[in-house]
């Protein structure tokens, strides 16, 4: 569905600043 895919696109780039932000 279209929405998992937002929830798992938001998800993503959390978890991209998360990473980010812990280098």
């Amino acid at each position: 569905r279209e929405l998992f895919t937002i929830i798992e696109n938001i998800l993503y780039v959390c978890c991209s600043q998360i990473a980010y932000v812990h280098r």
